[in-house]
């Protein structure tokens, strides 16, 4: 299954205030992620893709992809057990002229015996385990934030 979903931003739509996009998937692997600028943003127009409150690419927490006339596009193997099946996509336009648009694609497969052909020398209940733990590591990150949302404006 590939899920797409085609996303126009407004002009003056800051990193501030994100137009948050949803795309809604179902339980599965990730094996496939494009994020397709047709020609035009002239690099004004910014994109994250989030797992609730994880970024997931770029992986690199504060970045954002920005091009023009390109399609990024790179394999994956994210396993995405739990609910919400969603991805959550943020993206803003710094033009002050034009609206601009993005396609995301993500190319996902729910069976195991598909699963298997993604990662066949990674057992799958151990890929489970892994991503267990992952998802319980995250889970206690998301939850500290919620606690403490400005933990850096706290005096010492």
């Amino acid at each position: 299954m590939i899920y797409s979903k085609y996303i126009s931003t407004k002009i003056e739509t800051y990193a501030i205030t994100p137009l948050q996009t949803v795309l809604k998937v179902t339980r599965g692997l990730v094996y496939k992620v494009e994020i397709d600028f047709p020609p035009g943003p002239s690099g004004l127009l910014k994109v994250q893709i989030y797992d609730g409150g994880h970024q997931l690419w770029p992986s690199t927490p504060g970045e954002y992809f920005i091009t023009d006339g390109y399609c990024i596009s790179f394999d994956d193997t994210l396993l995405k057990l739990v609910a919400p099946f969603q991805f959550d996509i943020y993206t803003w336009n710094e033009d002050e002229e034009h609206p601009h648009g993005v396609t995301i694609r993500i190319g996902m497969v729910s069976s195991e015996l598909y699963m298997a052909r993604f990662l066949p020398t990674f057992g799958y209940k151990e890929l489970r385990r892994v991503i267990a733990e992952e998802t319980a590591l995250q889970e206690k990150e998301r939850e500290a934030v919620i606690a403490e949302p400005f933990s850096w404006m706290t005096e010492d």
